[in-house]
Parts: C-alpha cells; sequence; structure tokens
C-alpha cells in the first residue's frame, strides 16, 4: 500500500518486464485495456465526476498561484536594475535566469516524478522545490551584494 494505492512492483522473469499488483490482480507488462480493467475492478473511477469537483476552492487555490507568482517576478526587475550596470544588464540577467529556469525548472517535473516513483509517496517529489529553493534563499543572503549607495550606471 503506497499512500491509499494498493500496488506493488516486482521485477518478472528475464524478459518479461515489470509484474504489477494491482489489488488481487497480477498484470505483466503493459496493456492499457488491462490495466484501466484492474483499476476500475479495484475501485478506482474512469473518469473525473465533474459534480464533484469543488469549484469555487479550486479557483481560490488558482488565484493564490497566481498570487504567488506576482509577488515573485514583479519585485525582480527593480532588482536587476539595481544588481547589474546598464551595459552588461541584459546578459548578466538572461543568461542565468535562463539557464536556471531551464535546469531547475524544465527538469523539474521530472525530478519530482522521479523522486515520488522511487520513494512510494506521492508527495515526496515536493521537496525537490523545497529544497532547491531553500538553497537559492541561502546563496542569496549570503552572496548578493548590497546595492545602496552603489552607482550601477557604468
Amino acid at each position: 500500500m503506497k499512500n491509499g494505492l494498493s500496488y506493488t512492483l516486482e521485477q518478472g522473469d528475464q524478459g518479461e518486464g515489470l509484474k504489477v499488483h494491482v489489488g488481487t490482480r497480477e498484470l505483466t507488462g503493459f496493456d492499457p485495456k488491462v490495466l484501466l480493467a484492474a483499476l476500475i475492478d479495484s475501485g478506482y473511477p474512469r473518469q473525473t465526476e465533474l459534480g464533484q469537483i469543488n469549484r469555487p476552492r479550486m479557483y481560490a487555490l488558482l488565484a493564490i498561484l497566481m498570487l504567488w507568482g506576482a509577488l515573485a517576478y514583479g519585485p525582480m526587475s527593480a532588482l536587476y536594475v539595481e544588481l547589474f550596470p546598464a551595459r552588461i544588464r541584459y546578459t548578466s540577467i538572461n543568461i542565468p535566469y535562463n539557464i536556471g529556469a531551464a535546469i531547475f525548472g524544465g527538469l523539474a517535473p521530472f525530478i519530482a516524478t522521479a523522486i515520488s516513483i522511487k520513494t512510494g509517496n506521492v508527495y515526496a517529489g515536493l521537496w525537490y522545490p523545497i529544497i532547491v529553493g531553500g538553497i537559492a534563499v541561502v546563496v542569496a543572503m549570503f552572496f548578493m551584494r548590497e546595492t545602496k549607495d552603489v552607482d550601477v550606471s557604468l
């Protein structure tokens, strides 16, 4: 039992692939129809029941996510203006930002999924962005310089 999902994975005999146990059924290989039937037999719904969605809560959570995004990206332009002189500002911001977004942001779904699969805990993948964000805060605290009374118009 892994977070309410009753399944286990076993390595099959050579050339056989993985064996998946869903409830009391054993599946070998990957056949979507057989897997869907096993999930339905175990009590998992085939489709989302739209009547059970709590729309106000869903919209409130989306609004909170948008607010957090605005709080993160809003002050960034002012910070960049203070950190870098005008003649190098574009390069100083663009290259590290895009590399960071590609590596940490682009690979985040893959890494979070891999962590969740490895641990068997669907929430374990959330530790990746938490740890990366924590490291970013620590690095910023110790290595970002103070720009008060510094001329950045060079």
